[in-house]
């Protein structure tokens, strides 16, 4: 897919304009879009170009699937922790995407408790955790829907803060997101952004101090604390950019991969980054897909091949001749005993630079 088939780069003004955000009282603008407006991304195709931005109008053409909810795009309401919400948990703060919830452990855990509902891909949600939910004082969403189970609930909308709120203009957004599935409507394919901005602590920090403040303004945070755990978040932060930094002086180097998630990994790098779906269902796949990477790698010989997929093993068998050029890459969705979210990163970074050291590219 060439750079004309997708979405231009445009303004937060005319996002602000699409969306009709001027007509909404001023304490429901910061932070909080309609849930049903972004959709999940899973696996899609495209041709990434370096530096590119990419922003997702809002409007209803991208919100073509999944139930519809009562409580999306209410114009009032109560804030958290107002008398009119006498149900929400004064303790609990709801955060959907992993990588967030392990960071946000690791700052406020001990003042707040944090919550991540843990639901496998494709599954309805219980009505426990449902109820859990929808009790919170805040629900942090990651703003891109790459959790499919928020298209099938209704949630609070005075008490949700979409944490891509001041990141808009840096989300990368394609036009086919290939086949998936969430909620009852079956396979289907759509518009979306790509979710994975943890990959990118420039770009996740925002999320994570935009989190943190709303934090202080629900007055789980004191002023004091949400320093301090700034402070932290930015000693970390820097030891992973200075990482960023030592890989990007090295190489340019060109990367296919078999499924969407590296994106912000690989703009940060300043990486050429192309995505061609890899699903082996027969022998004859398997041939198809030698030939294909085959000819790739004769046309890029600087070109490297990072999975991404839990399919990596049945991928890895099948193109084992390429071996020496295929990496896997670890897109950090999931939690992982004993490893954290910036331990993982800079685990990923090192195995690429070692990755790109052997080549001398």
């Amino acid at each position: 897919m060439g750079v004309d088939s997708l979405l231009p780069r445009i303004s937060l003004v005319s996002i602000l304009k699409e969306i009709e955000v001027s007509k909404m009282p001023s304490e429901q603008v910061k932070g909080r879009f309609c849930t049903g407006m972004l959709r999940p991304v899973q696996a899609i195709t495209m041709n990434f170009v370096p530096g590119l931005v990419l922003l997702v109008v809002m409007s209803a053409t991208v919100a073509g699937c999944g139930e519809s909810n009562p409580d999306r795009g209410q114009q009032g309401g109560p804030g958290p922790g107002s008398s009119s919400n006498p149900t929400a948990d004064v303790k609990i703060v709801t955060v959907v995407s992993y990588a967030m919830y392990d960071v946000l452990q690791g700052l406020v855990g001990k003042q707040v408790q944090l919550f991540h509902p843990q639901v496998n891909v494709g599954q309805g949600i219980d009505r426990v955790t449902l109820g859990k939910i929808q009790n919170s004082r805040l629900i942090l969403l990651e703003g891109t829907h790459n959790a499919g189970w928020i298209d099938t609930v209704s949630l609070p909308q005075s008490r949700v803060i979409n944490t891509t709120f001041e990141v808009m203009d840096q989300l990368v957004m394609v036009d086919d997101l290939g086949s998936h599935s969430h909620g009852p409507g079956g396979q289907h394919s759509h518009q979306g952004i790509v979710a994975q901005t943890w990959l990118d602590p420039l770009i996740f920090g925002k999320q994570i101090e935009l989190a943190l403040s709303e934090m202080v303004a629900a007055k789980l945070l004191t002023k004091m604390e949400y320093a301090e755990a700034v402070q932290q978040w930015q000693g970390i932060r820097t030891q992973l950019e200075a990482q960023f930094a030592e890989m990007g002086s090295k190489v340019r180097a060109k990367v296919l991969t078999n499924a969407v998630g590296l994106e912000y990994l690989c703009r940060r790098l300043d990486w050429p980054l192309e995505v061609q779906p890899m699903a082996i269902a027969a022998q004859q796949d398997a041939v198809n897909l030698r030939r294909e990477l085959s000819d790739w790698l004769k046309e890029n010989p600087t070109g490297l091949i990072f999975l991404v997929s839990d399919q990596n093993k049945t991928l890895e068998s099948a193109i084992s001749k390429f071996a020496p050029r295929v990496l896997s890459v670890d897109l950090i969705q999931t939690q992982v005993t004993g490893s954290g979210w910036a331990d993982r990163l800079g685990e990923n970074l090192k195995k690429i630079e070692k990755f790109v050291d052997t080549f001398n590219l």
